[in-house]
């Protein structure tokens, strides 16, 4: 994927550069994942505890909000680590909105696959964002969330290492 930096009119610069505190970021993945253990202790650590996951403004900032759509993981599966499981693609420039309804790709279509950032069960998916994938532009911290997942495991593998800050760490260096 080509990666490019898009501002949208309606974030404030500010915006596009802070990440809320009340989550940690998975820093190559662009994701941000949250939910009560963050209160509790600030890890996964838990069988049964779940996290709430989606893509950083970083990564909403790279695609363009034409032609969006979100393929999201089954409720049920188990992923490992790093498993794909997921695309977010958009048309190029020239293609109409019109194409997209069929649900087949179009010839121009760029696309990301994402990965599972942590080891655990996908137990509920954004169904919002079939019908208005712009969520994932408009609120990606609030209403364009993309899936829950549930660990069973004491210490799963996770990607989730990063605050706020460091997350911003990386982005800035990665920038560079």
């Amino acid at each position: 994927m080509k990666i490019r930096r898009v501002r949208f009119a309606f974030l404030r610069e500010e915006e596009v550069s802070e990440y809320p505190q009340d989550r940690l970021y998975a820093g190559e993945l662009h994701m941000w994942g949250n939910g009560e253990w963050f209160k509790r202790n600030r890890k996964l650590d838990t069988p049964g505890d779940r996290v709430r996951v989606g893509f950083t403004t970083f990564f909403i900032g790279q695609i363009p909000d034409r032609g969006l759509r979100v393929q999201l993981p089954e409720v049920g599966s188990y992923v490992e680590l790093g498993d794909y499981f997921g695309r977010v693609s958009w048309s190029q420039e020239g293609d109409s909105d019109e194409d997209w309804e069929d649900g087949d790709a179009a010839p121009d279509e760029d696309w990301s696959d994402f990965c599972a950032p942590v080891e655990a069960k996908v137990v509920a998916v954004n169904t919002e964002l079939a019908n208005t994938p712009e969520l994932l532009i408009r609120d990606p911290y609030g209403e364009g969330w993309l899936f829950e997942m549930e660990i069973h495991d004491h210490k799963p593998k996770s990607d989730f290492n990063w605050d706020a800050d460091g997350y911003a760490e990386f982005i800035a260096q990665d920038s560079d």
